[in-house]
């Protein structure tokens, strides 16, 4: 599979062993091929986030449950962020599984200034903040709107290795909303 011309970040022409390289190839399959992603509209608290994009609905997560993803809560609006958390079991023959992530959308990264910055190789656009055990990593890429981001973590995994993984799973749902960063 070759990346296309603008794409960003992780990429793989051939599937990798692992279960998350192996997550974000597979997630390659949508890459240039954008969902609409639906709005809050009403269910948003406050009117400023009526235009957030819910990732928790519609082909998004379609494509997500295709992937191998078991949702186990539906979105859960609050002040400012839209989130859902599911587990992963992204590998079909069994060789393993992500265990319980969550990624959504929220407004600002102000709740996470607690945490500690990682680098993120691949995506200068990336921003990884690990809140340590057992909270765990999260990164974020700001969305199409560029006022809002999305976010992906990887709940008590913490570090460096937390930290890729959450990015990983971010760079899946970036290629899952089919998006080309031309």
């Amino acid at each position: 599979m070759l990346q296309p011309n603008g794409h960003q970040g992780i990429w793989f022409e051939t599937a990798p062993g692992d279960p998350l390289g192996k997550l974000v190839y597979e997630s390659q399959r949508f890459v240039g091929d954008p969902v609409e992603l639906e709005l809050l509209g009403d269910r948003a608290l406050m009117p400023e986030w009526a235009d957030m994009p819910d990732l928790c609905t519609g082909e998004v997560l379609d494509r997500l449950k295709e992937l191998g993803l078991r949702e186990s809560h539906p979105t859960a609006i609050g002040a400012g962020i839209a989130s859902c958390a599911g587990v992963a079991a992204i590998n079909p023959d069994g060789m393993g599984d992500l265990g319980d992530i969550n990624w959504g959308t929220v407004a600002d990264l102000s709740a996470y200034d607690e945490g500690i910055r990682v680098d993120v190789r691949f995506r200068d656009d990336f921003v990884s903040v690990d809140m340590l055990e057992p909270i765990g990593c999260f990164s974020f890429v700001p969305s199409v709107a560029k006022d809002l981001y999305i976010y992906s973590s990887t709940w008590g995994s913490g570090g460096e290795r937390g930290c890729a993984q959450s990015a990983s799973l971010l760079q899946a749902l970036v290629n899952i909303t089919g998006e080309v960063n031309d």
